[in-house]
């Protein structure tokens, strides 16, 4: 595929290249770039989460060579990837006793997901004793005037 010049738009290609290279050599960074921009928190990469990475990564592709890699990773048009579905695209698998790169990311999404489920659960508990102390401040006269 032809790279336009001058910082413009890549081709599907070249924007697939990239991202395989991406996953194969740093794959850190690319799953805290997907822990971060997951969009809902559910382990799974959607339409718009892969078109965050592409952003955050500096990867300019126009909207229909988007759709052509969408498209490619989702080919059943589900709407979403699982993140092991998404890998599989990039050309990684997983092995039964890789001590490797497959391993290297299994490790790396149970830690961000760890993370993701820990800061979650911190604030819920800072919602529950903010509205513990909320409700302890009413005395039960200003409830009946409320009433």
């Amino acid at each position: 595929p032809k790279q336009s010049m001058g910082g413009e738009d890549l081709a599907c290609e070249q924007a697939h290249y990239y991202l395989v290279t991406k996953a194969q050599g740093r794959w850190h960074d690319m799953a805290k770039t997907f822990c971060e921009i997951d969009s809902e928190g559910n382990g799974i990469v959607q339409k718009k989460d892969l078109r965050n990475v592409l952003f955050r990564f500096y990867l300019p592709i126009h909207p229909k060579e988007f759709e052509k890699l969408w498209g490619r990773y989702d080919p059943e048009g589900k709407g979403f990837l699982t993140h092991n579905e998404f890998l599989e695209k990039l050309g990684i698998s997983f092995a039964s006793g890789d001590s490797g790169p497959s391993k290297q990311i299994t490790e790396d999404n149970r830690a961000c997901l760890e993370g993701h489920y820990n800061n979650q659960l911190k604030i819920q508990e800072e919602m529950d004793a903010f509205h513990k102390h909320q409700t302890k401040a009413l005395d039960m006269k200003d409830i009946e005037q409320q009433i």
